[in-house]
């Protein structure tokens, strides 16, 4: 029994071991956020399975007390070990709370910074945003005002326009030639290119037909 006892307390302490390094895990902030609460749930199960193996080691040392197999020097070397047993399970709660603490005050200003950051970042993109738009404006205000320009110019080209065309008419009144006679000028113009180019068409009608009568004579002699 007293083998089994050693063996017991051997697990015991190895459980000791890995509850206080999932514990640090805790504290030093190794979980996300969606795991935390399932790794606490886990290492409070590990802390209940440790105080039943520190209840067991209990029963069974005062079972071996009783018996006479743990006596003098052995008798408090066991005392001891069972002592650092429950002092270290005394202190897990509460480690481990504090552990929580730390790891949620961490995470909180894990995302406090990463808020801080994304705004900095939002601030920048509609810092650039304004930016290109200003400068949208500019581009179209410079372009409304060419616009302008180009419709002045235009306009003062139709006023000058208007000028000569008045002038124009100014000076053909003075010359005696009035708008009818300018017409008739103008209609007898394409009249007698009408007749040039029905000329040209009958020249080269009869000269089709001459060839078209005279070419057997050549092909004859």
């Amino acid at each position: 029994m007293l083998n089994n006892l050693q063996q017991l307390y051997k697990e015991s302490n190895r459980l000791c071991y890995d509850i206080d390094g999932k514990i640090n895990e805790v504290y030093c902030g190794f979980q996300e956020r969606s795991d935390l609460d399932g790794t606490v749930d886990m290492i409070r199960n590990k802390i209940g399975i440790f105080q039943d193996q520190i209840d067991k080691i209990k029963r069974d040392y005062q079972q071996l007390v009783s018996s006479g197999e743990i006596t003098g020097n052995n008798e408090y070397h066991w005392e001891r070990k069972i002592g650092r047993l429950e002092k270290s399970l005394k202190t897990m709660p509460q480690t481990l709370d504090k552990a929580v603490k730390n790891q949620t005050r961490s995470m909180e200003q894990t995302q406090w910074k990463d808020s801080i950051e994304r705004r900095n970042r939002n601030q920048e993109e509609l810092k650039k945003q304004s930016e290109n738009i200003k400068a949208s404006l500019e581009y179209s205000d410079n372009i409304q005002n060419q616009g302008n320009s180009i419709l002045e110019s235009l306009n003062a080209q139709g006023e000058v326009l208007k000028k000569v065309k008045l002038r124009t008419f100014q000076f053909l009144n003075v010359l005696g030639v009035s708008g009818s006679i300018m017409r008739l000028i103008d209609r007898r113009g394409r009249e007698d290119n009408l007749i040039v180019i029905g000329l040209c068409f009958l020249t080269l009608i009869m000269m089709y037909i001459a060839y078209y009568y005279i070419k057997p004579m050549f092909s004859f002699s």
